[in-house]
Order: C-alpha cells, then sequence, then structure tokens
C-alpha cells in the first residue's frame, strides 16, 4: 500500500502574547504545495498543509476521513497528534471524551 503513512501539519495562529512581541508568524504556507517554508530557505513538504484559516471540518475531510472509512474495512489506523502543550491537539483530534460521565473536554 503506497500510503501507509501519512503526515498532515496544521498550524495555529499566534496567540496575543506572540502578536504583541512579533511581527508576524515565522511560517509560510504555500498555495500551490503542501508544503511549509521557514524563511529563507528552509522548505519542509508533507502530505497535507493546513494553516490557521482552515476549520476542523476541512482538516477531518481532507486528512482523516478516509483513514476512519479504512478502520471500518477492518485496516490498522491509528491517528497521533503531536506538538507543544496547549496547541490544541486535543480539539484537533477530537478526543477530549474519556468515556466517564461527566469528563468530555477535561483532559
Amino acid at each position: 500500500m503506497a500510503d501507509t503513512v501519512l503526515v498532515a501539519v496544521r498550524t495555529r495562529p499566534l496567540n496575543q502574547s506572540e502578536t504583541e512581541r512579533t511581527s508576524g508568524s515565522c511560517l509560510v504556507t504555500s498555495v500551490n504545495a503542501p508544503q511549509i517554508s521557514v524563511p529563507p530557505d528552509l522548505k519542509l513538504t508533507y502530505n497535507h498543509v493546513f494553516d490557521p484559516s482552515k476549520t476542523q471540518e476541512e482538516v477531518y475531510n481532507t486528512a482523516t476521513k478516509n483513514l476512519i472509512i479504512k478502520l471500518f474495512k477492518g485496516y490498522n489506523v491509528t491517528i497521533l497528534a503531536y506538538g507543544q502543550t496547549g496547541s490544541g491537539k486535543t480539539y484537533s483530534i477530537g478526543a477530549a471524551y474519556s468515556g466517564e460521565s461527566g469528563t468530555e473536554g477535561s483532559s
């Protein structure tokens, strides 16, 4: 299977503190390719790149939906969220539900 490992990157918007300290983001997302540039000359290419303007639904439909379909067809699927503490991983992956009553969103 050619798509055994896929990597998607979702960049978050700058928070208030970052906006006050800097003149903008150091990352530039490409319009024509799934690529992130760090000026002056570093370019990183992934399967999917989502800038802060993309909605949760767009991320799901583009990077995750087909994996869920494969899961229900019997394939092994792992979706891993990795990033800085407090950067929104739990929200992005939708895993805030622990299975216990009254604990949704508490992780």
